[in-house]
């Protein structure tokens, strides 16, 4: 299919939404879904990747809480924002039970704000809090 036929065929599924508020409503449902959901798993992925380099790399609690906030693990201004507008409000970082033969790393991020641009979605809402817990190993 030549270009000019794709874009005849795309051009035309336009149309066709746009007489139909349904389809319409639809997509915009769709792209609201897919903003929250995007945010979400951005959220937890990132929370996720920094808990696995911090039990290799053995950072201390700070360093994690830093690495979950600017990506790095030096202390910034506590003004700055951090990764889709974190504080150091919204993340804690423990050793579970330092003390017992399985040591954890828990790290909690809770309370972020999102701001969504759906008309069928609040303007702001709360994420669900993302809870890793990985087990550490001392050599």
């Amino acid at each position: 299919m030549a270009l000019s036929g794709w874009c005849d065929y795309v051009c035309e599924d336009v149309r066709r939404v746009r007489r139909n508020p349904r389809a319409s409503l639809l997509a915009v449902a769709t792209l609201a879904l897919g903003q929250f959901l995007y945010l979400e798993q951005s959220l937890v992925e990132r929370t996720r990747q920094v808990a696995r380099t911090a039990i290799v790399q053995n950072y201390t609690a700070d360093q994690v809480v830093n690495a979950v906030l600017y990506g790095s693990t030096e202390s910034r201004d506590p003004g700055s924002p951090g990764y889709l507008g974190l504080s150091t409000a919204n993340v804690s970082a423990t050793i579970a039970d330092p003390t017992a033969n399985e040591k954890r790393l828990v790290v909690v991020v809770k309370g972020l704000q999102l701001v969504t641009f759906s008309p069928f979605l609040p303007r702001q809402m709360k994420s669900l809090p993302v809870r890793i817990s990985i087990p550490l190993e001392t050599p």
